[in-house]
């Protein structure tokens, strides 16, 4: 198949400015994929014949940026001007890889732009697009954007046994554009998704699932990753001793979904909507919703129905999730707030009593937000009740301040925090709404 395409005028520009300072150039990957799709590419990857220092001298020459953190690997960085704006682009030299143990490869220059099309993974991903908008498309990539179909350029096995990150990323383009895995290399993927675990960085992963997770057909996504058993490579948490989480049935009468894992997909998938309708972090809460009921299934309890129940989930759980922030390369932050998320999401299945939204809230803190649409995820159309949980009427931050008592005569010490610690109590036990109420609670009289 060939076609041609119409450049948006601020790419014809880089082309322009390109052809005119390194004689040929091409755009390559997701870039071409994306404009043969009708959509606006993210990021502008150019391949030329010429050495990197090549690359970076006629730029500079012609007084554009040089960037060469990724010369190495053949990349020089620069940005181009098209008109009034500039455009962030990258040019790589033709090039080859080499794996032998690990996921990064040798790299060497390629003779050709051909040469250079069969190293990547996908065929999708494996065009080039010259200056006069005729799509390069030596493997099929353009059938394959027809038929919506993520075949592997050549070998599917090849491939995936020089990176085994590409399995995942097979799921996700798949999941990103609602498309399927071809028969071949979805085979491949099964024979070798073991390999995934054994060559990828957990953080690595957790970047490319994140990823996953995020897009619109994220639900086969992670089910996809649960049958290749991908998931529990790098939360190994997910397998209890009654099974694995796609294994174990829910009370169909609340999860009429089934089991654990389509569940944990289900959630994560209604809670990146919901983020992105309130303006929270999506990928934060994509985990939030997926890692909610981690412990179930190191908590499963059979019943003579033959579904599970999940005592305490939510306790152990949330002790699961420092390990895993640690382990995925997480902040701190997130670390917080899934342990918020996932310690309290129970909680909202209990009467909505003031004391209880009081003490729930105060728990939450700044996470609250993120917590409502985890809950709204994980109970869509079962909890009618919700919003009381969430409705905040009183402070939740500590209303009485150790200046306070200070001032009043106290001494630093333990008795300091012994009061504080009280005042905080009564504070959410009774609804307390001033600093001076608090005080009375306390007997003690304000400050003059």
């Amino acid at each position: 198949m060939r076609i041609s395409i119409s450049l948006p005028p601020l790419l014809e520009g880089v082309f322009r400015s390109l052809k005119g300072l390194l004689g040929e150039a091409y755009l390559v990957g997701g870039a071409v994929r994306d404009l043969v799709l009708g959509l606006s590419p993210k990021d502008l990857d150019f391949a030329t014949p010429l050495p990197p220092e090549e690359v970076a001298r006629r730029l500079g020459e012609a007084g554009l940026p040089v960037g060469l953190a990724g010369a190495r690997f053949g990349t020089v960085y620069t940005a181009v001007p098209v008109g009034g704006t500039v455009l962030d682009v990258e040019v790589t030299t033709f090039r080859t890889e080499v794996y032998n143990a690990g996921r990064k490869p040798r790299v060497g220059w390629a003779s050709s732009l051909l040469e250079d099309l069969a190293r990547r993974d996908f065929t999708i991903n494996a065009m080039a697009l010259g200056g006069d908008g005729v799509v390069i498309d030596p493997f099929g990539g353009l059938e394959d954007l027809r038929q919506g179909l993520v075949r592997a350029v050549g070998d599917a096995r090849a491939r995936f046994q020089e990176d085994p990150l590409r399995v995942v990323r097979a799921f996700r383009f798949a999941a990103r554009y609602g498309w399927r895995v071809e028969k071949a290399t979805l085979r491949a993927a099964r024979e070798l998704s073991f390999l995934v675990g054994r060559k990828v960085s957990a953080p690595r992963f957790a970047e490319e699932a994140t990823k996953g997770l995020l897009a619109p057909g994220a639900e086969g996504f992670v089910r996809g990753l649960f049958e290749l058993g991908v998931w529990y490579d790098f939360l190994p948490e997910l397998v209890g001793p009654h099974g694995p989480a796609h294994l174990l049935l829910q009370n169909p009468l609340h999860h009429p979904e089934g089991d654990v894992a389509a569940h944990l997909a289900q959630v994560a998938g209604r809670a990146v909507l919901l983020a992105r309708e309130a303006g929270v972090d999506a990928s934060l809460a994509a985990w939030a919703g997926f890692l909610h009921d981690v412990g179930k299934p190191q908590t499963a309890q059979p019943t003579p129905e033959g579904w599970y129940r999940f005592p305490g989930h939510d306790v152990l759980g949330a002790e699961m999730i420092p390990g895993i922030a640690r382990r995925l390369g997480w902040s701190r932050a997130w670390e917080e707030a899934l342990v918020a998320t996932t310690r309290l999401h129970m909680r909202v299945l209990q009467p909505p009593t003031p004391r209880a939204v009081r003490r729930f809230q105060a728990e939450a803190g700044s996470h609250l937000s993120l917590l409502r649409l985890v809950c709204m995820a994980d109970g869509e159309g079962r909890r009618e009740d919700l919003e009381a949980w969430f409705r905040v009427d009183s402070p939740v931050e500590p209303l009485l301040r150790g200046r306070v008592l200070l001032a009043l005569g106290l001494k630093p010490g333990p008795e300091l925090g012994r009061l504080l610690r009280k005042a905080y109590e009564l504070q959410l036990e009774l609804g307390l709404k001033t600093k001076e109420e608090v005080l009375e609670a306390l007997g003690l009289a304000a400050p003059a």
